[in-house]
């Protein structure tokens, strides 16, 4: 479904966002995750608090569903929806990963503690 992208001050971006937003999915699952009857809402003076518990919870479910130490460092790669989309993601994300990996500060973890999770079409 085709939603025009509003601000408060009612600018209308040029642009059309079919679906959801990625944002709004990462909302939506945290909601899921929030088990609070007394607070249904994120709309509190401890939002930041809220989030990032749910956040933690949701990471930690993840890597017990898929077997992932908590000493790992993931990184996660969306390869894109089509053939032209996954060619241009995958030149790029080797291009960011060769610089990342090339960090001085990087140099000292043993390459053995990143996990890489890619996502294709």
């Amino acid at each position: 479904m085709e939603k025009a992208q509003y601000n408060a001050s009612g600018y209308v971006f040029p642009s059309l966002c079919v679906g959801y937003d990625g944002f709004y999915r990462a909302f939506q699952h945290l909601q899921t995750l929030k088990k609070d009857s007394e607070h249904d809402s994120f709309l509190s003076e401890n939002f930041s608090y809220d989030v990032s518990q749910l956040v933690a919870k949701s990471r930690s479910q993840y890597r017990k569903a898929n077997n992932i130490s908590e000493d790992k460092y993931m990184i996660y790669i969306d390869a894109g929806n089509n053939s032209c989309e996954v060619k241009f993601s995958f030149k790029s994300y080797k291009d960011g990963l060769r610089e990342f990996f090339s960090s001085s500060a990087i140099s000292t973890i043993d390459p053995s503690h990143f996990e890489f999770l890619v996502y294709s079409p």
